[in-house]
């Protein structure tokens, strides 16, 4: 039989059958009391004794339950659910096998997890000092967790098992949020840290699907951080790797992305720098996705940085680093300087400038401004590659200039002249294309053009300090061979005697096949 408390000790002690506090009433325990029945509170519930629950409690909506002087044990078995307001000022205990389930205000001021603690949507799970999922405890989070977003560092949130933000969950901390275990942002879940500090530390694995932001927030990884597609991560103050960061979603760097030694940082999906990224040295940068260093941002790299992606730069990328690329494409609109720029495979293009001496790879190509463009480079170049230059005009900007400031060195390769746009030359047109301090490996080139009609005779000559491409002859109506032969022999009389006028030139003459 039920049996009804008004204003005195719950009881009797242990208790085997249900106990009910109505709503106008309230009860108190001051005792080490057991509870192996029920205890339904409607009404007022404070606890200043022990409070060792073996079976069910169920505080409902619009009671109150208050651990003062506690502890509060809710065993394996047992549970605990609040649908009105729980206050724990002192310690509650959810043991492995034990469930406590939130749908209306817990207040923790001390509390341990080993079973499992469901924060439903509606309820929140406000933490004032400490909150401990310990080894093998679950907490799942469709609600709201707040960790302190007033007094700024002085609360925890320890998590050393499975710590699950749900869809719809938000966890919302201005103190420290340690996970040694698991938290998994699942997709439609934000985390939010303002002004707190989120450590994932050895042996933790930190897993986001959903969005995890912060407003003058750290992030420090020893962990495995994995932002997995779908995920975003953004606008913390600092972001702080020494291991292992993987993104296949989106990382929005709004403030400072550090790499540190020994940090491994692999993009697959997007990250946009908009502030600084800085890569040590020590660490590892690898871009397998979309990597975009805005204008007036600044991405440091004094390890190795390596893209098979596509690598955007319109602000500075500096360091006395290693930049390698091994497929995909860096364009450079910006300013790019590092100890050796090694492109292996995939293309580099921009019209930016670039400081440092640039490998180009056999089968690599430069691609000189962007349709068309002037790029540069402050350095020595050496190229087995290919070297493609678009002419939509004459005056500049309307054509492709690379311009070396050192010495450029060929051992292989081609040069590639594509008109675009529909553009034809006239004869006697001419571009000065290429320039140069000093060249070697002239005559290892190949030539082709891309994009002309046939009949063009067409020439690159060799000068001191640059190359010009000259158009000899435009014929757009093809001539009968006897004729094309004697018009050709003419084109290379009147070339030997301009050659004549220009001593130490090297002049190639080319027609465009028919």
């Amino acid at each position: 039989m039920p049996l009804v408390v008004q204003a005195d000790q719950i009881e009797p002690n242990p208790n085997h059958e249900t106990i009910t506090i109505n709503p106008t009433d309230s009860a108190w325990n001051e005792e080490f009391f057991e509870n192996f029945g029920a205890i339904d509170n409607w009404g007022g519930l404070e606890n200043n004794g022990t409070l060792n629950n073996l079976a069910t409690i169920n505080n409902y909506s619009g009671a109150t339950l208050e651990n003062w002087s506690g502890p509060l044990y809710n065993q394996a078995g047992a549970t605990l659910t609040n649908y009105g307001s729980l206050y724990n000022y002192a310690d509650i205990d959810n043991y492995s096998g034990g469930l406590l389930n939130n749908y209306g205000f817990l207040g923790n001021y001390w509390g341990r997890n080993y079973g499992t603690l469901n924060n439903y949507a509606g309820g929140t799970l406000d933490n004032w000092r400490k909150l401990y999922n310990e080894v093998g405890g679950t907490l799942n989070n469709y609600g709201l967790l707040v960790n302190d977003c007033y007094h700024h560092g002085k609360n925890i949130v320890e998590n050393r098992g499975t710590l699950y933000n749900k869809a719809g969950g938000t966890i919302y901390s201005g103190s420290k949020l340690d996970n040694y275990g698991t938290l998994v942002n699942e997709a439609g879940a934000t985390v939010y840290h303002c002004y707190g500090t989120l450590n994932n530390y050895s042996g933790g694995i930190l897993i986001n699907q959903g969005d995890l932001t912060g407003n003058f927030g750290i992030l420090n990884n020893w962990g495995v951080l994995a932002n997995e597609a779908g995920g975003t991560l953004d606008s913390f103050d600092q972001l702080n790797n020494w291991a292992t960061v993987t993104n296949h979603g989106t990382i929005l760097g709004y403030e400072a992305l550090n790499n540190k030694s020994g940090g491994t940082l692999d993009n697959y999906g997007t990250l946009t720098n908009y502030f600084t990224l800085a890569n040590d040295a020590g660490g590892t940068l690898n871009n397998y996705g979309t990597l975009t260093n805005e204008n007036y941002a600044a991405l440091s790299n004094e390890g190795l940085l390596t893209n098979s992606g596509t690598l955007t730069n319109e602000g500075v990328l500096n360091g006395d680093g290693t930049y390698l690329q091994t497929a995909g494409q860096t364009i450079n609109d910006g300013s790019l300087s590092q100890t050796l720029i090694d492109i292996q495979a995939g293309s580099l293009s921009g019209t930016g400038t670039i400081t440092g001496a640039v490998n180009l790879a056999d089968g690599a190509t430069v691609h000189a401004g962007n349709s068309p463009g002037i790029l540069t480079i402050n350095g020595d170049f050496n190229s087995s590659g290919i070297l493609q230059f678009d002419f939509a005009g004459l005056d500049t900007g309307e054509y492709s200039v690379l311009d070396i400031k050192g010495n450029a060195s060929f051992s292989g390769g081609s040069l590639e002249f594509i008109f675009i746009d529909d553009y034809q030359p006239l004869e006697g047109d001419s571009w000065d294309f290429l320039f140069f301090d000093s060249i070697t490996g002239w005559d290892q080139l190949t030539v082709a053009l891309i994009g002309l009609s046939n009949g063009y005779i067409w020439s690159t000559e060799l000068f001191s300090d640059h190359a010009t491409l000259l158009i000899i002859q435009a014929q757009a109506v093809p001539l009968p061979s006897a004729l094309l032969l004697f018009g050709t022999c003419l084109g290379i009389l009147a070339l030997y005697n301009r050659k004549l006028l220009k001593k130490n030139n090297l002049l190639e003459i080319n027609r465009q096949e028919e």
